[in-house]
């Protein structure tokens, strides 16, 4: 596990650009709220020698829950066979099947996820990273790392403080939504697989696609599949078979063979696949704080 602990941190991360993430020399740094109170950590490899540094009054949280973070808890991943075509072949030799970890900050994550729903990566990124920033404690340690907004901040928060940030109002209230239901959340994601699709998608703005997202990234499930996301079934299809365009069915129909690793499958070729041809023009950049 230790020689991938780093990827296994950086992929936890709902959005690019994420400033409570960041990538080292030698590792990665994150901070995060825990129960015992704000902590960033470190994890970095010296010659193959993993070493986790904290700041922070949650330092003793994180060597309480070290393994969950790192994915040493995610035993499903010997059970996958060895894939054997390419590029899933090398990928799987590379990461070892690569484990799963739960990053641990449903809510949080989930807030970010909303931020992503229905723009492009880089509008999202640059509405997030400014939210954050603006609404966010700046995190112990010397990162310059910056705490996801506490939910309770958030929830104080009216349309128009959203919007500077190019968010509308739509998912400025799936927002506020999420940060007034904190409890409701957790206890979602800690359910059973089907039991957490049908009560998280319950939350008014949060569908199977975002529903997905999160219980992969916060809850580490190895065998989720994002639907309804506009890039990712050409990506898959690409990767697996060559082919430039692909619907959520072919796509589930490539990764059915993967089934109970779905996920893992998606995120080894995100490690280290390509992308397909573009054949249209690409969509400019919103403004939505301009309009």
């Amino acid at each position: 596990m230790a020689p991938f602990a780093p990827d296994v941190v950086w992929g936890c991360r709902a959005i690019p650009g994420d400033p409570s993430v960041r990538r080292l020399d030698d590792g990665v740094a994150r901070a995060m709220h825990t129960p015992s109170g704000a902590v960033t950590f470190a994890i970095s490899l010296t010659d193959g020698h993993l070493r986790v540094t904290t700041w922070g009054p949650g330092a003793e949280w994180i060597e309480d829950n070290l393994e969950l973070l790192l994915g040493a808890a995610d035993r499903e991943r010997l059970e996958l066979e060895p894939p054997q075509d390419e590029p899933l072949r090398s990928l799987w030799r590379r990461y070892r099947g690569l484990p799963i970890a739960g990053n641990q900050a449903p809510v949080d994550t989930l807030i970010a996820i909303v931020v992503t729903q229905k723009v492009s990566g880089k509008e999202a990124s640059l509405s997030y990273r400014r939210f954050a920033q603006r609404f966010g404690e700046r995190a112990p340690g010397p990162h310059g790392l910056h705490l996801p907004p506490r939910p309770a901040v958030i929830s104080q928060l009216g349309y128009e403080d959203f919007h500077p940030f190019g968010i509308e109002r739509k998912r400025a209230q799936t927002i506020l939504t999420v940060a007034r239901s904190t409890s409701a959340i957790e206890a979602a994601v800690g359910a059973e697989r089907p039991a957490a699709y049908r009560r998280l998608m319950r939350l008014p703005g949060i569908g199977r696609w975002s529903t997905a997202k999160l219980l992969f990234l916060a809850k580490g499930d190895p065998d989720a599949v994002w639907l309804d996301d506009y890039n990712l079934p050409s990506f898959v299809s690409w990767n697996l078979v060559r082919e430039a365009r692909a619907d959520d069915r072919r796509m589930l129909e490539l990764l059915e063979p993967y089934r109970g690793h779905r996920g893992r499958i998606i995120r080894l070729l995100e490690l280290g696949g390509t992308h397909p041809p573009r054949f249209g023009p690409r969509h400019r950049l919103r403004r939505i704080e301009a309009m």
